[in-house]
């Protein structure tokens, strides 16, 4: 199953991603061992939404980045999409 996922960060920033296999891939985080994140942890899951296909997924991983707002994504945090 594909999904959308938002992680909050040690800093306060957020970190967007896609996954078809959310568990493993939040295992992957969580555990200090994605190059990016393992920087900022610890690290909170504060959103995520499954789509319909990998492609979906990725168009709305995208679409968030493209935002670079972060009120916005507030809003999606507390409002869902």
């Amino acid at each position: 199953m594909p999904f959308v996922y938002i992680l909050e960060m040690s800093n306060s920033k957020y970190y967007i991603g896609s996954t078809t296999n959310l568990i493993d891939r939040l295992k992957r985080h969580f555990g200090g061992r994605e190059k990016y994140t393992c920087k900022y942890l610890p690290l909170k899951l504060v959103y995520f939404i499954e789509t319909k296909t990998i492609s979906e997924a990725v168009k709305l991983e995208y679409k968030l980045k493209a935002e670079k707002s972060h009120k916005y994504i507030n809003y999606i945090i507390n409002n869902s999409l």
